[in-house]
């Protein structure tokens, strides 16, 4: 019997034992709703060049010309004198920087990036008695950009219908289930059954998204699966053995510091290509379907083809004692938390198999405290393989650690975390792929993570379908950062903070992470030896949070500044004029103009909420 049956079978056995209590009346019905509405507004300052914007490594054209042949040839007799084997769009925008009025913009302000994003999270809950209850996770315009930017309306002056498009430019229905499960208590311990939030410790690696846990910036995804899952005290299990077959008294099981549970997730049981792609006599890729009946998947043979279905186990342990009373005369309480998270994921089709150990601690005592968690996955996959039937080996390691006091008036902590990164992506068959990010709703920061290094991930992964799962999205990516933030509260509804963030780069991929020239006029990817610093930047995030109405209403204000490092690299996608290696359309001293906004990033933010 294969593991992932005889999981379900034993979930299935514990959940049909009766319970040989008395009947009851029925139960009674009860009906919550939970949730929030925010919207956020960001403004960031030179994100992009304002005179020459780069996507990546593609040029943006600032100006056009709507007829070309209209620069005057006095210009380019000139432009001929200094420039050799130029293309005719170098002409053009060489032609609009000297003559802007000549020229149409095709982008106004590129260095100036702002938009305003929404979301209503509605939790409701049906209960059923004690016993069970039935919960979803509605939203709706979920990180729905303000306005119409899908030129619904012809011309945009006279526009009144916003569309629905979020800050990564797809399109989202105005209301999505996003969750839906049903749990209910049984005489051995809490079953859950749906589509569910997973979260574990700090959230570095499963991160439910819900609610506002950062102390910068908000969550936007959250981790969901469809999950079986059985959660018990081992008393618990006592317990509904003595109150099922027995008349003898049962333990307490509140009593019991020990909790463990059961999970088993179907992540994946079709892709949207329905058979395996596969090698053709030319060495070509081609899958199995593309020449045959383009809608098979109407018929229900697509679910028979089990190669491509992902399955994954958990197995949690964790001893968590609360207002745990010290000492012969019990006047010290400490908290103590020590958790062990392991998965097993696998998938036939690409011969994937990986093991997730992941260990969280949180201990408090007097004030002070000390959070953790780590998490090691190693094993082996041809899902990103950088060609087919060649397989990859995993190892990869992520970690945050922090330390602090709290007090009613004060909140101080020093972090420090942690996500491997790979020297080489993914190019050869010996490679070892260590480069994942940290969950994207564990916030460091406003800008490093969330805007810069996400967008580096983009740039780098946006050509291949299979390797967009290798975005960042804005968690901590192939980095080491220190993080010590602090938060002052003079009365009960205002509090300050203040975040101080550095980083370094774990790998250089020469990618993602670029080589840096050296004084001598060589680059580090000409011999491999990376010897220039590996600092990423320094940044300052501040924020002013008011929370009115009994914690209902909430108002915030956040700003950040950060100075980007050598090693953030954000000038070697321009050419130096003075190396003379190309035409540029920027003199030296517009180059240097250039470094000093590029290595100078700001952002300012304001977010209302109303929670229920």
């Amino acid at each position: 019997m294969s593991p992932q049956r005889a999981a379900l079978w034993g979930l299935t056995l514990l959940l049909l034992v009766p319970s040989l209590s008395a009947a009851q009346a029925p139960p009674k019905v009860e009906f919550e709703m939970d949730g929030y509405w925010r919207t956020r507004a960001h403004a960031f300052f030179n994100l992009f060049d304002k005179q020459f914007p780069k996507d990546g490594g593609r040029n943006v054209d600032v100006y056009y010309l709507e007829d070309p042949s209209s620069i005057p040839q006095e210009f380019v007799d000139g432009w001929n004198t200094n420039h050799l084997n130029y293309t005719q769009r170098e002409l053009q925008q060489g032609y609009c920087y000297s003559y802007p009025a000549q020229c149409r913009q095709a982008i106004k302000h590129p260095d100036r990036t702002h938009w305003i994003s929404q979301r209503a999270r509605f939790e409701p809950i049906v209960k059923f008695g004690d016993r069970i209850k039935l919960q979803a996770t509605i939203d709706v315009l979920d990180n729905v950009i303000w306005g119409d930017n899908e030129n619904l309306a012809q011309t945009p002056l006279f526009a009144e219908v916003p569309s629905n498009t979020t800050p990564d430019g797809t399109v989202t229905d105005a209301i999505f289930i996003r969750r839906l499960w049903v749990e209910w208590t049984t005489a051995f311990g809490l079953v859950r059954i749906g589509r569910q939030p997973s979260h574990w410790g700090l959230g570095i690696l499963a991160h439910d998204g819900n609610g506002f846990k950062n102390d910068f910036g908000d969550s936007y995804d959250g981790a969901t699966f469809d999950r079986i899952v059985f959660a018990t005290r081992p008393i618990s299990v006592v317990r509904g053995l003595a109150s099922t077959f027995g008349n003898a008294p049962a333990p307490d099981a509140s009593k019991d510091p020990f909790i463990l549970a059961f999970a088993f997730d179907k992540l994946v049981n079709s892709a949207p290509t329905t058979f395996r792609k596969q090698l053709t006599d030319d060495e070509t890729l081609s899958d199995e379907n593309a020449e045959g009946d383009a809608f098979i998947r109407r018929s229900p043979i697509w679910l028979s083809d089990a190669g491509d279905d992902v399955w994954e186990t958990v197995l949690a342990l964790m001893f968590r004692k609360e207002n745990w009373e010290l000492g012969k005369e019990k006047k010290e309480v400490m908290d103590l938390t020590v958790g062990f998270y392991l998965i097993h994921r696998w998938q036939a089709a690409s011969n994937s198999k990986a093991w997730i150990p992941d260990l969280y601690v949180n201990w408090k005592f007097r004030g002070f405290f000390v959070q953790g968690e780590a998490y090691w996955i190693v094993g082996n996959t041809e899902a990103i393989a950088p060609t087919i039937d060649k397989t990859t080996q995993a190892d990869l390691f992520g970690t945050v650690w922090r330390a602090g006091y709290e007090n009613p008036a004060f909140t101080g902590l020093f972090e420090v975390g942690h996500a491997s990164g790979d020297d080489v992506i993914i190019t050869s068959e010996n490679d070892v792929f260590s480069g994942r990010p940290l969950h994207s709703d564990f916030n460091v920061g406003l800008i490093l993570y969330e805007q810069m290094l996400a967008q580096r991930t983009v740039e780098k992964f946006v050509g291949d379908p299979d390797t967009q799962g290798l975005w960042s999205n804005g968690g901590v990516y192939n980095s080491t950062y220190i993080n010590p933030r602090f938060k002052f509260r003079p009365g009960d509804i205002t509090e300050f903070r203040l975040g101080l963030l550095a980083a370094w780069a774990d790998e250089v991929d020469g990618a993602v992470i670029p080589t840096l020239d050296r004084e001598d006029g060589t680059n580090e990817r000409d011999d491999g030896n990376i010897t220039e610093s590996k600092f990423l930047g320094f940044e300052v995030d501040v924020g002013v949070h008011f929370t009115w109405a009994e914690g209902h209403i909430m108002l915030s204000f956040e700003g950040g500044y950060m100075r980007a490092g050598p090693r953030l690299g954000r000038m070697t996608q321009y050419l130096d004029p003075a190396d003379g290696l190309a035409p540029t359309p920027y003199t030296k001293a517009q180059y240097d103009q250039i470094a000093r906004r590029l290595n100078n990033i700001g952002t300012l933010q304001s977010r209302v909420a109303f929670l229920f």
